[in-house]
């Protein structure tokens, strides 16, 4: 089982909370920080709550980040889920400009971490042989 940490808890967080919840098989959202709304969150889907991206970030039972926060705070949080070996899923636009792309693109091929940006057309990371339509994807993508 893949355990999936929300960062951030505005309506596309809650979303895709709901979507995995609901339509992924073998992965789970199990923490959630970031925002004010992240208690409604954690209690309404069944998450522990941590009180910074670090602590999720420690959790050993965290294999995805999941960005859903305000674009100019991606990079950083991006580079902080590479480093600490996590892939990570971006919610659109991945950053503000290019070079923070690159940055961000660099830091998850060192650490070998997958890198991801919701589009409506594009497939979700998903564990091995999963279909789901969490974004109207027709085909699903294996983290590797």
């Amino acid at each position: 089982m893949l355990g999936i940490g929300i960062v951030g808890a505005g309506f596309m967080s809650r979303t895709h909370a709901f979507g995995i919840g609901e339509l992924v098989h073998g992965a789970a959202c199990v923490a959630v920080t970031g925002g004010s709304r992240a208690p409604s969150l954690a209690a309404d889907f069944g998450l522990a709550l941590e009180p910074s991206l670090e602590s999720l970030l420690a959790r050993s039972d965290v294999d995805i980040v999941f960005l859903g926060t305000p674009t100019q705070v991606h990079r950083d949080q991006a580079i902080a889920a590479a480093k600490a070996g996590r892939h990570v899923f971006t919610e659109k636009p991945i950053a503000a400009s290019l070079p923070e792309i690159d940055a961000m693109i660099a830091a998850c091929r060192i650490r070998r971490s997958i890198n991801r940006i919701r589009t409506s057309s594009s497939p979700i990371p998903t564990p091995s042989g999963c279909r789901t339509s969490w974004t109207r994807s027709t085909r699903a993508a294996s983290p590797k």
